[in-house]
């Protein structure tokens, strides 16, 4: 597993800190108005289009895995787009009657290609291809970062070319899938069954519902943040969200390893063991370094931001909570999907979503724009518990509840410090806050560098 966070994290090190890199420009060059409706127009096209393509990408992924002949699966993908794209279409002119869509050719487009992008990374995974897999990734990124300079800053074009842009890296990226992995060409001449597609439309579909419910949690309130607070509050927040994303893909370099190794551990009969262990791994490892990404955020975001964003700073704290908390939920949701129980992640996603929505709905009047955060913790506290309890059907997962009482108090701690703006303070609670990570994690740390030195004294 340490390999695979290696091979994922160089990849995805190196794409998302060109994304990072590209923040200050459009904090200097788009207003905060325009990079509102450039967020929520991005955010509302990759919810329409993971609803008509059931998330299929997840589907593909699982089956690759189980499959003899991992191409089948790509070719019942295959048979399936037009259904897909038929249902695109229909879902996209519903939400033009209620979304104002200033390109729509080009938002279409988009939508598309971003499907096509996640199913050839799903397909990359299936085949083992985790190198082709990163290299794609920092493909579709620097051609989409590039672009997006050059149309910004030189030619001085606006939100539609940042679209363009992002259709161009992802068409690069499928094209280099393509002729390193020939999955397509190789899928048309497979046969395959009506029972492959239904199979896969059934594990989907419940997927899909769930990715909609979390997204919801999300994208209902940027609406809301748009409709009640207006644009201005909007570009605020979609700010303080890539913030977040920066976490968000630091995490997802360490899911992406455990899936895999959930995946081939679902049989075995010391499941509860290996899953127990990794879950405090991850607990240990990943959760004992966010209250120093908050530390970090304070130094980094007047740069970032520049003047015209600069009220986003008092919104990471709470959402750097709600990253962390999401996290645990999708941890646990691999466990439950590497049994292929997709009902019961729809289950707790929906008591999440409607937690989130009906607390969103009675704190913005009083909250303003830090009620999005306080929902969102809550409603995903609700959906890791209800993911939690059904975990534990197929495992018993025993967590070391001592190192989760100390990541509250380290968040307790830095959110107070953030709030105070004191940067002695802050830097001293970081130096403790890493010297009780290295504490945590000593006995790991040691373990990983004798195998590596065992390993170079055996060569």
């Amino acid at each position: 597993m340490l390999k695979k966070i290696f091979i994922y994290g160089a990849g995805t090190f190196f794409s998302k800190i060109l994304v990072f890199l590209m923040i200050p420009v459009y904090t200097r060059i788009l207003s905060p108005a325009d990079y509102g409706y450039y967020d929520v127009l991005l955010s509302n096209i990759q919810l329409l289009a993971t609803i008509a393509f059931m998330e299929v990408w997840s589907g593909i992924i699982r089956f690759m895995f189980d499959s003899e002949d991992p191409y089948v699966t790509v070719k019942t993908f295959v048979k399936l787009f037009p259904l897909f794209i038929s249902l695109y279409a229909v879902f996209f002119f519903g939400l033009s009657l209620f979304f104002d869509f200033r390109f729509p050719v080009i938002t279409f487009c988009y939508g598309l290609f971003y499907v096509l992008f996640y199913v050839m990374n799903s397909v990359c995974r299936g085949l083992g291809r985790n190198v082709d897999y990163v290299i794609s990734g920092a493909i579709s990124t620097l051609i989409s970062c590039l672009l997006s300079f050059i149309f910004l800053v030189v030619v001085h074009k606006g939100v539609s070319a940042m679209f363009l842009s992002l259709i161009a890296g992802y068409a690069c990226s499928i094209a280099y899938v393509e002729l390193r992995t020939h999955a397509f060409s190789t899928a048309i001449r497979k046969k395959q069954n009506w029972k492959n597609s239904k199979e896969m439309l059934s594990y989907c579909f419940p997927l899909m519902i769930n990715t909609f419910s979390y997204s919801f949690l999300t994208l209902f309130n940027k609406n809301v943040i748009m409709s009640r607070l207006g644009d201005t509050d909007s570009g605020y927040y979609a700010l303080a969200e890539k913030i977040g994303m920066v976490l968000s893909v630091g995490i997802s370099i360490y899911m992406l390893a455990w899936q895999e190794e959930a995946y081939i551990y679902a049989k075995d009969e010391k499941r509860s063991e290996i899953y127990s262990y990794h879950i405090n791994q991850y607990v240990k490892c990943v959760g004992l370094l966010v209250p120093l990404y908050m530390f970090a955020c304070y130094f980094v975001m007047p740069f970032v931001s520049g003047e015209n964003f600069s009220a986003s700073l008092n919104i990471i704290p709470l959402l750097i909570v709600q990253v962390f908390i999401g996290s645990i939920s999708g941890f646990l949701v691999i466990i439950i999907s590497a049994h292929k129980k997709s009902k019961q992640i729809l289950i707790s996603m929906i008591l999440g979503a409607v937690t989130n929505t009906v607390l969103m709905t009675l704190l913005i009047p009083v909250l303003g724009i830090h009620a999005s955060n306080v929902s969102l913790c809550i409603g995903l506290s609700v959906c890791s518990l209800a993911r939690y309890l059904f975990a534990r059907q197929f495992a018993v997962l025993k967590i070391h509840i001592i190192w989760v009482f100390v990541i509250v108090a380290e968040f307790a701690v830095a959110s107070v410090l953030f709030r105070l703006k004191s940067p002695f303070a802050i830097i001293l609670s970081s130096i403790a806050f890493l010297g009780i990570w290295f504490a945590a994690n000593y006995k790991s740390i040691t373990a990983y560098v004798q195998k590596i030195l065992y390993k170079g004294d055996k060569k």
